[in-house]
């Protein structure tokens, strides 16, 4: 009867650890957010670098943004993002700051900030706004990047496109002067994520019944095998 007790906790205890492992493997599944692009990052043509964004360099980007593009069904509640391509020389250890404003057609401007150390190479990176996606209007959009602490030979930079087409409505303008390129870059909503509750539940179980099926049919060998 003991041995029988011994070998239900054991097996409790394999369920209850091989479920927690998958549970914490699920982890990417259990994402907080979902995005949404409603202006997509143009083609790769001929792509380029401007430099790196250091102390003082600016990039800026304008972009229309047409009134078929806001009525995309987004959920509500939803918050505006910027996406942009950024490259940091091959995954180089880079410091420093990136700031993105976006200055809206009615007048408004919004801004924040991004660490250079937190991005990888050739990476889309999302920078969201604490801006409600319903409040957009449709116009030209001015989008400025900028580094206040960059330092030559540790900061990143952008990638820039020959695809000059609509929506963007102008080229790329670095440091005052345009440039024959358009910024690497796309507009998002960022929504609350649907947890998939139940299907990763289903997942873990599924997973821990498997491990425990091969644990009893191992036993069950050694069993025989003593015999």
């Amino acid at each position: 009867m003991n041995s029988w007790i011994l070998r239900a906790g054991l097996i409790v205890l394999v369920f209850a650890s091989v479920a927690g492992v998958a549970w914490m493997s699920s982890s990417g599944l259990r994402t907080p957010y979902q995005y949404y692009s409603f202006i997509k990052m143009p083609p790769l043509v001929e792509h380029f670098v401007p430099g790196e964004l250091v102390d003082g360099r600016t990039v800026e980007q304008r972009l229309i943004l047409a009134p078929e593009a806001l009525a995309l069904s987004i959920p509500p509640e939803s918050h505006f993002c910027v996406g942009v391509l950024v490259a940091t020389y091959h995954d180089r250890q880079n410091d420093g700051h990136i700031s993105l404003s976006v200055f809206l057609p009615d007048g408004h401007s919004l801004s924040a900030n991004a660490v250079f150390s937190e991005m990888k190479d050739n990476r889309y990176h999302k920078i969201c706004f604490d801006y409600p996606f319903e409040k957009l209007l449709p116009g030209e959009y001015l989008v400025r990047l900028e580094s206040w602490d960059g330092k030559p030979g540790s900061s990143g930079t952008l990638w820039l496109t020959k695809h000059n087409r609509p929506p963007f409505s102008s080229r790329a303008v670095v440091d005052g002067e345009e440039v024959d390129g358009a910024v690497l870059m796309g507009f998002l909503a960022r929504g609350k994520a649907t947890m998939p509750v139940f299907s990763i539940l289903a997942l873990v179980t599924l997973y821990a019944v498997l491990i425990v099926v091969l644990l009893l049919a191992l036993l069950t060998r050694i069993r025989q095998d003593a015999r």
